[in-house]
């Protein structure tokens, strides 16, 4: 696999590979090609963007409220909207 002028040895037969450090919310242009077997081996290219950051914070409780059989939970905003 190459991108960003880096390759990386991949072992075909697992069918997947962790790519480390790619960046939030940025394209990517992978060539993957495979010796074995063939004449110039097997060639293909791939474009692929990673999604934007996201920011993961957990539910918090609202001890400010004093109604007794009710809990109020404060769920985190979302900074950014975008489409899918």
């Amino acid at each position: 696999v190459e991108y960003n002028r880096q390759k990386m040895e991949v072992d075909a037969r697992l069918r997947k590979a962790v790519i480390p450090n790619l960046q939030p919310d940025t394209s990517y242009d992978f060539k993957i090609t495979s010796p074995e077997g063939n004449m110039g081996g097997l060639r293909h290219r791939i474009h692929a963007k990673t999604s934007p950051p996201i920011l993961i914070r957990r539910p918090e409780v609202d001890h400010t409220r004093e109604t007794e059989p009710t809990v109020t939970i404060i769920l985190p905003s979302l900074d950014t909207w975008s489409n899918v």
